[in-house]
């Protein structure tokens, strides 16, 4: 599948495929996706994307670490992290989380991935959505 190809899956709506690709941009060191997305999308559902990847770059780390560790004791400590862009990112809910998705299978978290997965579930998005985002994310790190 090339990039355009997948920029234009039909189980993605615009919404939902330029904030997978801001996120997914953003959490790569190659961001040339970046200004498209920027021109498809609001202000808001730009600093949604921004946020859904601020955060997963925090806690894919944390729960990647404490996943590896396999420690309890590590599970029982705090997190501490700065997460309340879950709440305030000002975009859409369900495109929001598939930016999580998408950035928690770029950064192989296992716990983000499942919560997240989980999620866009309850919001009520089916299996081909969820898959059609974190193809996104396959694509753009080929590029």
């Amino acid at each position: 599948m090339t990039l355009q190809e997948a920029l234009r899956q039909p189980e993605l709506s615009p919404l939902q495929t330029w904030t997978v690709a801001a996120a997914c941009s953003l959490a790569r060191p190659d961001r040339s996706v970046l200004t498209e997305a920027a021109r498809n999308l609001s202000p808001e559902q730009l600093h949604s994307a921004k946020a859904a990847a601020r955060l997963m770059a925090m806690t894919n780390v944390l729960f990647r670490f404490r996943d590896q560790i396999g420690r309890e004791e590590y599970s029982q400590l705090p997190a501490r992290l700065n997460l309340s862009a879950r709440r305030t990112h000002g975009g859409d809910p369900a495109a929001f989380e598939l930016a999580c998705v998408a950035v928690s299978a770029l950064n192989a978290c296992q716990t983000c991935l499942r919560h997240h997965e989980q999620k866009a579930r309850d919001l009520g998005l089916p299996p081909e959505t969820i898959l059609a985002a974190v193809r996104l994310a396959a694509v753009l790190q080929a590029e």
